[in-house]
């Protein structure tokens, strides 16, 4: 066999090799399913306003909040395929600028007159990058092609479901935890300090008020900590909003109990050979945005709503099962 062709099936070989050991498709821009958790009617996100009001989903703000809850899953296949839709989302801007997302197959949900199901269209997604290491913006939509009605809560055929979340590939992923560490330790030092000097075994034994002077020096030296621990936290906060939560343990605690978090969602998505992490659920709305009422009686765009929260965990290969058990996102987290 020629000595070059021998060469280029080597390299070759490797390079497929290669791709099996990570998981990776070929392309970038392959598409991938992953199975998408909708809670609506549950908590919403910070800084949105509930977009349920009894009996309908006009989001007028009229008519007192909801009692129902509907969670349910259904798989969706993103792709690089360009979205064509026939005007421009009031949201998400023209479809142009967007590619596909197509749901596998209905989601479900339970009422008293039994199961019923919720048909979804074909929708966009669009992945809005900023500074690096700061998350990117991933957006995706959906239609509704039946109501949703169970006891008080209503969505009616036609409404526009929107998702957000927060996203880093995993190079962006990578800086963020590392730009995210020390804020978090500076927050968590300050908390176990204020907390070690309230304890009633081991704390600041002046503040049980033997000595009027101590007693007073004591109050002086907790305003400080207590200073030290509410600035950390603010700094902390505003940090969540551009870097990952801290994960401390990979045990699943849904109410955050104990300080533990989720570990968050990652797989392959279009765009890049690097996987994409998402946001942790809670910071991730499902919202809509029904039409404002004008002056003389038009229509514009209304305000954002939400109606609940949304998390998505990718539906793997083989070879990429094997990939994310390599590829561990709470190891190189915090302590």
């Amino acid at each position: 066999m020629d000595p070059t062709r021998s060469l280029f099936l080597l390299i070759a070989s490797i390079l497929t090799l290669a791709v099996s050991i990570h998981g990776l498709s070929a392309s970038p821009w392959a598409p991938a399913t992953w199975v998408v958790t909708l809670d609506i009617g549950g908590p919403i996100p910070k800084g949105y306003s509930s977009g349920l009001v009894q009996g309908s989903n006009e989001g007028d703000g009229g008519g007192g909040g909801i009692s129902t809850r509907i969670v349910t899953k259904f798989p969706i296949t993103v792709t690089s395929v360009d979205c064509r839709v026939a005007s421009i989302d009031r949201v998400m801007g023209t479809g142009a600028s967007m590619m596909t997302v197509e749901p596998q197959s209905e989601a479900t949900y339970m009422t008293m007159q039994g199961q019923q199901r919720i048909q979804f269209s074909s929708g966009g997604w669009t992945l809005s990058p900023r500074e690096k290491p700061k998350s990117s913006c991933l957006q995706l939509w959906m239609d509704l092609e039946c109501d949703i009605v169970k006891n008080d809560l209503k969505l009616s055929k036609g409404t526009r479901i929107y998702l957000g979340t927060p996203c880093w590939r995993e190079t962006e992923y990578d800086l963020a935890v590392r730009a995210m560490r020390p804020i978090h330790q500076r927050y968590s030092n300050a908390q176990l300090t204020l907390e070690k000097t309230l304890s009633h075994e081991s704390g600041d034994r002046r503040l049980d008020g033997t000595d009027a002077l101590d007693t007073l020096q004591a109050y002086g030296a907790m305003a400080q900590l207590v200073l030290e621990r509410d600035l950390t936290r603010a700094e902390y906060q505003r940090a969540l909003e551009d870097y990952p939560p801290p994960i401390k343990s990979n045990i699943r605690d849904v109410n955050n109990n104990g300080g533990l978090s989720l570990l968050l969602p990652e797989g392959p998505w279009p765009g890049s050979d690097e996987w994409l992490t998402l946001g942790p659920q809670e910071q991730n709305p499902i919202f809509i945005c029904p039409p404002s009422k004008g002056i003389f009686g038009g229509t514009g765009v209304g305000d954002v709503r939400a109606i609940g929260t949304w998390t998505a965990e990718p539906v793997l290969s083989e070879t990429e099962f094997i990939y994310s058990d390599d590829v561990d996102n709470v190891g190189d987290d915090y302590p």
